[in-house]
């Protein structure tokens, strides 16, 4: 598993990143998992870009 952590996880980057991460995966020939960790100062808004972010 690839492991990514974010510093600065409540800014409205993490969508852009997450898209493009996503995006890399499905292309990829090799399938393979990516851990994001966010962290922010502001919890609250890293929890908001997490639930963005979370796949069901």
């Amino acid at each position: 598993m690839t492991k990514l952590a974010y510093i600065g996880g409540g800014s409205l980057f993490v969508p852009s990143i997450l898209n493009g991460a996503a995006q890399i995966m499905r292309s990829s020939a090799i399938p393979y998992f990516l851990g994001i960790s966010l962290y922010d100062i502001d919890r609250e808004k890293a929890e908001l870009m997490a639930a963005y972010g979370a796949l069901e």
